[in-house]
């Protein structure tokens, strides 16, 4: 059976309308409930065989991440930055972060500001001195120099998004971080 809206049928791949098809791209599949396809419709003759925008779309999933030890045991997948695979992108540096259950970030600061999305889980964010519950679908800005620290106190991994702007080497953003016991809670 199929919904006709959405064109998703069970054990059947259906192309979806071309009204949710973005300009130059194939119109997006769904198998199962999930979704495929990002082909670009345009030719590859069109720039000498090989694809400008290739680097700039990047399977998370298929991403090796750095992987950090106990007590703050989490992964960092580096996406798009000026020294990542995804195309060199000196505007910005993008992270997908998954924190182990029981586990967190350390008390630190960076010297340009980050943005974190939360995609999945829950956790506590000490934001400076204050204290905020995380769910999916929270973002949370820590301006430069502000300490803050991201915590998993449940059972299920924690995933979330950093962005940081403008962009900088991994390197020099991890030797500028400041790390710092966090404050005293009453």
């Amino acid at each position: 059976m199929c919904i006709r809206e959405r064109q998703l049928c069970k054990n059947k791949t259906v192309p979806v309308k071309k009204r949710f098809s973005a300009p130059g791209f194939h119109p997006i599949s769904v198998t199962k409930g999930k979704v495929f396809s990002l082909r670009s419709q345009s030719s590859n003759k069109n720039h000498g065989g090989s694809r400008v925008y290739e680097n700039h779309v990047v399977k998370t999933w298929e991403q090796r991440g750095e992987i950090r030890k106990k007590p703050y045991k989490r992964t960092i997948k580096p996406i798009f930055g000026p020294d990542t695979g995804g195309g060199g992108i000196q505007e910005f540096n993008l992270n997908v972060t998954s924190i182990n259950p029981h586990s967190g970030t350390e008390y630190h600061n960076h010297v340009i500001g980050e943005a974190i999305y939360v995609v999945s889980g829950s956790g506590e964010l000490m934001l400076g001195q204050e204290r905020y519950q995380l769910k999916a679908g929270i973002a949370i800005y820590a301006p430069k120099g502000v300490f803050h620290q991201v915590i998993n106190r449940t059972a299920q991994t924690l995933k979330l998004v950093n962005v940081f702007a403008p962009g900088m080497n991994r390197e020099e953003l991890k030797k500028r971080t400041v790390l710092r016991q966090p404050p005293k809670t009453k």
